[in-house]
């Protein structure tokens, strides 16, 4: 028996609609993510995709930015 795994990936807006923010929000936080060297999965058109683990360093970038006192928080999300 074969088992296949098959992974989804969301684009901008579907990353949006999974952290609760516009998009707009999450083209600012995957900006921050790529300046700091983070590379994401693009189709052939070059559109941006989003993996399940990509979206739960979303999840805990939000969680970190929500925290009172933290500065340069992104850099704890990036190693």
């Amino acid at each position: 028996m074969t088992i296949m795994y098959i992974e989804f990936y969301e684009k901008v807006d579907g990353l949006a609609k999974a952290i609760g923010v516009t998009t707009s929000t999450a083209k600012k936080y995957y900006l921050l993510f790529e300046e700091q060297g983070y590379n994401f999965k693009r189709n052939q058109q070059g559109q941006l995709l989003f993996s399940q683990d990509d979206i739960d360093l979303f999840k805990e970038l939000i969680v970190l930015k929500n925290e009172k006192g933290k500065q340069k928080w992104w850099k704890r999300l990036i190693p």
